[in-house]
C-alpha cells in the first residue's frame, strides 16, 4: 500500500516526540515531584539493596532518601507529612548562602544510608505489585555508585522509554478498529498530545509500565476478533499471549483486576451474538486468558492477603476493612458528582504532585468534549453503526470507570472523604482516544470529522504549553509562588523581561530549574532541552494536520 511508509513515518517521528517531551520533564521536574516518586523509588531501591521485597506493612525507606527529603524541596501537598520540610516557596525564600548550603548537604549524603532504614517514613508503596520496581531495581544496580540526583533521573529515563512502547501498540490497535492508517496515525498524535499522560509517566513509578501492559493486553483482545460485523473470536492459542501479559499487567497495578470482568463480557457478548445467527462453542478464550492471568500473578495476591487480609494490600482497602460504615449508607453519603468532577479535573492535567492547575475553563472545554463524545457513541449504538472494535473500547471503560468508582466508596470508608485520581485513567488511553473519536464523528458530516483529531491535538498542545511555560517552570524555579488563598498565579512575560543583578528572567528560570540536579543537567542544557520540547510539540501538531488533509480517505 503506497501509504505504509509514509505512515510509518509519521509514526516514528510521533515516538520521539513523546520520547523528547518526556526527557524535558525528567529533566526539569524538581527531586520527588512526580507523584509518590520517593516511595517509588524506594521500593526500586530496597530491591537492589537487600534483593527482598519490602513488608507490605512495616517497610520504610532509607535514610539516604528521609536526608533528601528534608534538604530538598518537597511537593506542596506533602508539605505537612513531616515537620520541618521544606516546600518550593520557602526554599526559594532562603537566602543564597542557604540555598547553597541545603544543595551541597544533599549532594553529600553518605551512600551508605541506602542500607539504613528511617523507621519515621513508611514506604507505603510496599502495597503494589513488583513487576515495574524489578524492572527499576536493573539501573539501580548498574548506577548505585552514581549521584541521587542522577539515579533519579536515570529511573524517571527508564519510565519513559517503557512508557514510549505504547506508541506503536497505540497505531497497530486503531488501525485494526478504523481500518485506516492515517486516522490511526492521528489517534497516536492525540494520545501523545495529552498534557495529563506526560504528567503521568515522567517518573519512575507503575504507571509508565501499567499503560504499556495495559495497551498491549487492548492490542491482543482486538486482534483476537476479526474485523468486520461478522468477525468470530479465534479459539486457538493465540489467546495465550493475552493471559499472560494480563498477569504482567497484575503484577503492575491491581486495577487490572477491571480488565478481568470486562474480558469476560466481550468475550461472552460476542459468543452469544454469533450463536443468535449461526452455532458457536463457548470461546476457549474464556478457559485461558483467565487461568492464565491468574497463574502468573496469583502468588502476589495471596500473599497480599495471607500479610493484610485484602488481596490487593492497598492500604485503603486495608482501612477500609475495619470501617463499620455499611456499603449502602456509603453510597448515600458520597457527593458523586464531586467525585467525578475531580476525576475528570485530575485526569485532564494536574501539575505535579504540588497539583498546580490549568486555567478553570481548558479543563471545562475538555469535559465537554467528552460529555459529546459519549453523546455521539450513543446516537451510534441507536444507529447501529458501533463496530465491535469501538464497543470493546466501550466495555474496558466502563469496567475500569466502576473499578475507579468502587476506590472512591473504599476511601471514603476509610478515611471519610471520597476522591480518586483520574490520572490512572491512562492505562486506557488508547480506548478513550478511539471513543473521544468515534463519538465525535457520529455528531459532525463525514467531511468535517476529519478535522477533529487536529483540533483536539491542537488544543492540547497549547494547554501543555501554558501549563509546563507558565505553570510548572516559574513554580520550580521560585518565580512564582502559592498565595494566601493556596493557589499559584501564572507566571507573565513582563517578568522573563526583567534583568535581575546583570541577568534576564529566562536565564535566571533555567538558572534556578538546575538547581539540585545532576551536573550534566547544566542551564544551557535545560534550555536546549526545552526547545527539543517545543519542536516536539510543534511536530506532533504538524504530524496530526498533515495526515487528516493528505491521508487516505475511510469510513470511521
Amino acid at each position: 500500500m503506497p501509504g505504509k511508509p509514509r505512515c510509518h513515518g509519521s509514526i516514528a517521528i510521533l515516538w520521539l516526540c513523546f520520547l523528547l517531551k518526556l526527557l524535558y520533564y525528567a529533566s526539569f521536574v524538581p527531586l520527588w515531584e512526580g507523584y509518590d516518586e520517593f516511595s517509588h523509588f524506594a521500593f526500586a531501591q530496597t530491591l537492589a539493596v537487600t534483593h527482598e521485597f519490602p513488608d507490605l506493612r512495616q517497610a520504610s525507606i532509607s535514610r539516604e532518601l528521609a536526608e533528601s527529603l528534608r534538604l530538598a524541596p518537597v511537593p506542596w501537598t506533602i508539605r505537612n507529612w513531616t515537620p520541618g520540610w521544606t516546600t518550593e516557596d520557602d526554599f526559594w525564600r532562603l537566602p543564597e548562602v542557604s540555598r547553597q548550603q541545603r544543595v551541597r548537604e544533599l549532594w553529600q549524603i553518605p551512600q551508605s544510608l541506602a542500607r539504613e532504614p528511617a523507621p519515621a517514613l513508611r514506604l507505603y508503596e510496599a502495597q503494589q505489585p513488583p513487576l515495574a520496581y524489578l524492572l527499576y531495581a536493573i539501573p539501580s544496580l548498574s548506577f548505585a555508585h552514581a549521584s541521587l540526583a542522577a539515579r533519579v533521573w536515570i529511573l524517571r529515563l527508564t519510565g519513559a522509554a517503557i512508557a514510549s512502547l505504547m506508541i506503536p501498540l497505540a497505531f497497530m490497535s486503531a488501525r485494526r478498529i478504523f481500518q485506516n492508517e492515517s486516522l490511526a496515525v492521528g489517534v497516536v498524535a492525540l494520545i501523545v498530545s495529552m498534557p495529563g499522560l506526560m504528567m503521568t509517566t515522567d517518573h519512575g513509578g507503575n504507571e509508565p509500565l501499567a499503560i504499556v501492559l495495559a495497551t498491549a493486553c487492548f492490542y491482543l483482545l482486538v486482534s483476537l476478533v476479526p474485523p468486520g460485523p461478522q468477525g468470530r473470536p479465534r479459539n486457538d492459542l493465540r489467546s495465550l499471549p493475552l493471559g499472560v501479559v494480563l498477569g504482567c499487567g497484575l503484577l503492575t497495578k491491581a486495577y487490572f483486576l477491571t480488565l478481568i470482568p470486562a474480558t469476560l463480557v466481550i468475550f461472552l457478548t460476542l459468543w452469544w451474538m454469533d450463536r443468535q445467527t449461526r452455532p458457536a462453542r463457548l470461546p476457549v478464550q474464556l478457559l485461558i486468558v483467565i487461568p492464565t492471568a491468574i497463574a502468573v500473578a496469583g502468588w502476589w495476591y495471596w500473599r497480599a492477603f495471607h500479610a493484610t487480609g485484602s488481596f490487593t494490600g492497598d492500604q485503603v482497602s486495608i482501612a477500609a476493612r475495619a470501617s463499620s460504615v455499611p456499603i449502602l449508607t456509603t453510597l448515600r453519603a458520597i457527593g458523586w458528582r464531586g467525585v467525578a468532577d475531580f476525576a475528570l479535573f485530575s485526569h485532564v492535567w494536574l501539575g505535579g504532585w504540588s497539583f498546580l492547575v490549568l486555567r478553570s475553563w481548558m479543563y471545562r472545554v475538555v469535559e465537554a468534549v467528552l460529555l459529546a463524545a459519549v453523546a455521539g457513541l450513543v446516537i451510534r449504538c441507536k444507529r447501529r453503526t458501533l463496530t465491535r472494535g469501538i464497543a470493546m473500547c466501550i466495555v474496558l471503560e466502563i469496567f475500569f470507570c466502576a473499578g475507579l468508582a468502587y476506590y472512591a466508596l473504599e476511601t471514603y470508608r476509610a478515611t471519610g472523604e471520597a476522591a480518586v485520581l483520574g490520572y490512572y485513567a491512562y492505562a486506557l488511553v488508547v480506548p478513550e482516544a478511539v471513543c473521544i473519536f468515534a463519538g465525535l464523528s457520529a455528531l459532525l458530516p463525514a467531511a468535517s470529522a476529519r478535522f477533529i483529531l487536529p483540533a483536539l491535538v491542537a488544543f492540547f498542545a497549547a494547554a501543555e504549553v501554558y501549563g509546563t511555560v507558565f505553570c510548572l517552570m516559574p513554580y520550580y524555579a521560585g518565580l512564582t509562588m502559592h498565595t494566601a488563598q493556596g493557589t499559584v498565579p501564572a507566571l507573565h512575560l513582563t517578568q522573563l523581561s526583567r534583568a535581575v543583578a546583570g541577568e534576564s528572567g529566562a536565564e535566571k528560570l533555567f538558572r534556578h530549574l538546575a538547581v539540585n540536579k545532576p551536573d550534566f543537567l547544566s542551564p544551557a542544557v535545560l534550555c536546549a532541552l526545552f526547545a527539543c520540547f517545543l519542536l516536539a510539540i510543534a511536530a506532533t501538531v504538524f504530524v496530526s494536520v498533515y495526515s487528516s488533509l493528505f491521508g487516505q480517505r475511510g469510513k470511521t
